[in-house]
């Protein structure tokens, strides 16, 4: 497993030499048909003579020899085929896919400078294979395990035996096929000596595999059991994504978020869990009381928007998940919690008949930015006028503000509301759950903006 290198002048008695270990030899396979080829042109003596003279130091410029002697070879035998050059034409790396021969068995004892004690011949052990360019491609590896002539064929988690055909000649490269010549070649050849097959593929004990290596796989064996399961049982369980109001605050676009772009806290749960259930699981993994959160599943709308809806809890605690999310998955859901700045000790009830759940939003034409407000419940008879000091305080706003308020029917498309004498229920466009006004202080300088108003905005 030593090389020497070396520089010799011709004229004068002066040598430079290093002896360094290896345990793989990268060999030149452009113009060359085999690794026999290779080897010679590696211990081919370079002569350094006229303007590449060698520097002897106080001998000055010589004419000298240049060149690398194999002290020995280990017992295992990595050839790198630099199957990739650069190509100053193209100027990138390309492959070089030539054919190129290298034999099961192979004699390298005329490369070594004195023999050793025992000879050095090899046997081939394993063929590593590209298929592909050099933009990509796939890797497969060819191995006789046990060195008996029965060779195997790696590809990925996929292993199959093969014959010496397969693992050998089809892997020169070169072939008369022009996809295969485009195609396959190998790279990598691992060589064991004669001397140490029986060493390098003894069997493995116990006590030979380091105890890191034994946690890590028996880690991997416990994490892929669980994902077998997980996989069987897949179909025993839905994802529900579950967005807070906090995702939605910094979002700029119609509804009330990019599905893209939010950050859901999902959750894995058994389609056949109860709603009663699927509860208390939030509760607790959200750190609030069951009396203290509600959700508000989302439902596309006609008009392509996607609203919270609300959920009759009371009527359906007992219902499966699968049944209340019509087998939607994902099930998204908005789940609503007491805040801590509240002064009540439960979230206030909701009458389906007559209230409904609105969120705001409120526009800044300076900055061309939205801001979200939050939501509260609303009578579907209160008087638009009635929740401007609402609207107001969300906003940051002083009481009495003049505003200006829209409703965000779909998307791009906002409604200006202009009599805020009016009840909800006459006053927004088929009133839903989920429905969201846009407001914005009314600023007699509006027109100096850019976008002056929500509706411009959005449009």
């Amino acid at each position: 497993m030593f090389f020497q290198s070396y520089i010799k002048c011709k004229n004068v008695d002066y040598v430079s030499s290093k002896t360094e270990t290896f345990y793989d030899i990268q060999l030149n396979v452009k113009s060359k048909k085999s690794v026999i080829e290779s080897f010679n042109e590696y211990v081919a003596v370079e002569t350094m003579d006229g303007v590449n003279k060698y520097d002897a130091g106080q001998h000055g410029l010589q004419d000298a020899e240049k060149g690398v002697k194999f002290v020995s070879f280990p017992p295992v035998l990595h050839l790198q085929l630099m199957r990739y050059q650069y190509d100053p034409i193209q100027d990138c790396n390309v492959k070089i896919n030539d054919r190129y021969e290298f034999p099961e068995m192979l004699d390298l004892n005329k490369y070594l400078e004195v023999p050793e004690g025992v000879p050095a011949n090899y046997q081939l052990h394993a063929v590593l294979v590209h298929s592909g360019d050099n933009h990509g491609g796939h890797y497969v590896v060819y191995i006789q395990p046990k060195g008996d002539g029965k060779w195997c064929r790696f590809d990925d988690d996929v292993v199959s035996r093969c014959t010496k055909k397969e693992a050998i000649n089809n892997n020169f490269g070169g072939s008369d096929d022009e996809m295969m010549r485009a195609c396959t070649s190998a790279y990598m050849l691992v060589y064991l000596r004669h001397s140490c097959i029986k060493e390098a593929l003894m069997a493995l004990t116990q006590e030979d595999i380091a105890e890191t290596l034994v946690e890590r796989l028996t880690k991997e064996r416990v994490i892929e059991a669980q994902k077998r399961k997980e996989r069987s049982e897949a179909h025993l369980y839905q994802t529900v994504h579950i967005v807070t109001e906090d995702a939605l605050y910094m979002h700029q676009g119609h509804d009330l978020f990019d599905i893209d772009k939010v950050h859901f806290r999902s959750f894995r749960v058994c389609k056949q869990s109860t709603l009663s259930e699927f509860i208390e699981l939030l509760a607790s993994s959200v750190g609030y009381s069951v009396k203290h959160i509600r959700p508000w599943p989302f439902a596309a709308r006609n008009n392509q928007t996607f609203r919270p809806m609300v959920l009759d809890i009371e009527s359906v605690l007992q219902k499966t998940i699968t049944d209340l999310s019509d087998q939607d998955n994902p099930w998204i859901v908005f789940l609503e919690t007491l805040g801590p700045e509240r002064q009540i000790l439960n979230l206030p009830s909701f009458d389906k008949d007559t209230d409904v759940l609105m969120f705001f939003k409120r526009y800044d034409p300076r900055t061309k930015s939205i801001s979200f407000c939050g939501h509260t419940y609303l009578s579907i008879s209160q008087k638009v006028y009635q929740i401007l000091p609402i609207l107001c305080e969300r906003g940051g706003f002083p009481q009495g503000t003049d505003l200006i308020l829209y409703e965000e029917v779909k998307p791009n498309l906002l409604e200006r509301i202009e009599d805020y004498s009016n009840c909800l229920e006459n006053t927004l466009d088929e009133l839903m759950d989920g429905d969201i006004i846009v407001f914005q202080k009314d600023d007699p300088d509006l027109e100096t903006y850019e976008c002056p108003t929500a509706k411009d905005y959005f449009r």
